[in-house]
Parts: structure tokens; sequence; C-alpha cells
């Protein structure tokens, strides 16, 4: 939980500073880099040796997003199919 709470630090430092902006709808926030901000991170990541890593890891991290909402909506319908889970219930 403590790193957690050392990325919501870091992040309201970026907000602080006007270089992330901070939107809320819905009881959620949403953090995005400024265009500008965004342009100059990715004209340094082509710079750099480590852009198909990076691309990569934000690849892989939206697989592994997919396939974890996948198996949450699996169970879902499965509760949902066999009666073993009452709906509501947790």
């Amino acid at each position: 939980m403590a790193e957690r709470y050392q990325v919501l630090d870091q992040l309201s430092l970026l907000v602080d500073n006007s270089l992330v902006i901070a939107e809320s709808r819905l009881g959620r926030t949403r953090y995005r880099l400024l265009e500008t901000v965004r342009q100059y991170a990715l004209e340094k990541l082509g710079e750099s040796d480590e852009a198909d890593a990076v691309r990569r890891r934000h690849r892989d991290c939206g697989v592994n997003r997919g396939v974890a909402t996948t198996a949450v909506a699996q169970r879902w319908l499965y509760s949902r199919r066999t009666g073993l889970v009452r709906p509501g219930a947790r």
C-alpha cells in the first residue's frame, strides 16, 4: 500500500508543477500529460535505445489488463448461468 501512496505523492508533485492534469469525474480521478510534455517525452524516447522495450512493456500492460478483465467477466457469466453465486453477492 505504501507504493500506492508514493505514486500519488509523485503525481501530486507533477500536477503542482503543471506537467500533468488531474481530471475528476464521477468520483474518479484520471491523470494525463500535457500535450507538449507528451510530445517532448516521445521525442526523447525515440532518441534513446529504450524505445522498443518501453513499447513492449506498454503493450504487455494493456494485454494483461485485458486478460484480467476478461477473466472477471467470464466468472460473472458463469455464476449467472449456473446460479452458483447469487446476483449481487461477492
